[in-house]
């Protein structure tokens, strides 16, 4: 009888043991979902916060005039948000116009050129070419105003915040309002 007891304390155990394994697997499998869950991104913030660039930015005279050209390199949902949310919308006297172009292109007629984090790697030759264009490059990525982009994004506490490089923008012409530069993170 003692044997017996013995064998279903040690069948227990087993028992157990595999129901703490699979219970820590199950954990395991649960957690990245967890967390992407808790930093999953509101990409209608990223179109909110151009708009409010197009408004803080001053650009020089001869872009004042024709069309407000934003330039999306590269495709993400947070392009998408962009190009839904400046349907009919305008800059002063000037249309909103999104135009898709190649990380080669010359931006010349751009204000905005928003790179997608799909293309980050590009971004220091995107910066050159819009720097004579005198267009401000935005990034979706973070970090990458080191790179050469002008205004980078990025997540803290749950929230999108973004990196201005004022020396990059004002060596462009372009004059930011003090109270953009309260919001971002300087560099």
């Amino acid at each position: 009888m003692a044997f017996v007891k013995i064998k279903s304390i040690v069948v227990n155990c087993t028992c157990v043991r595999y129901g703490l394994i699979l219970s820590l697997l199950g954990l395991i499998m649960l957690s990245p979902a967890k967390v992407s869950a808790q930093v999953e991104i509101d990409y209608t913030f990223y179109p909110k916060y151009l708009y409010h660039f197009t408004k803080y930015i001053d650009w020089p005279a001869n872009k004042k005039g024709g069309d407000f050209v934003i330039a999306i390199v590269g495709e993400s949902s947070a392009t998408n948000a962009i190009k839904q949310f400046f349907v009919g919308k305008k800059v002063g006297n000037q249309n909103i116009v999104i135009k898709y172009m190649h990380s080669d292109a010359d931006f010349t007629g751009a204000h905005i050129v928003f790179v997608s984090s799909k293309l980050s790697s590009q971004v220091s030759s995107i910066s050159a070419k819009a720097t004579s264009a005198k267009a401000l490059v935005v990034t979706e990525k973070e970090g990458l105003t080191r790179n050469g982009a002008d205004v980078s994004f990025f997540i803290k506490d749950e929230k999108l915040k973004f990196v201005i490089n004022k020396s990059i923008i004002e060596n462009k012409g372009l004059k930011i309002a003090t109270e953009l530069l309260k919001l971002a993170v300087v560099v």
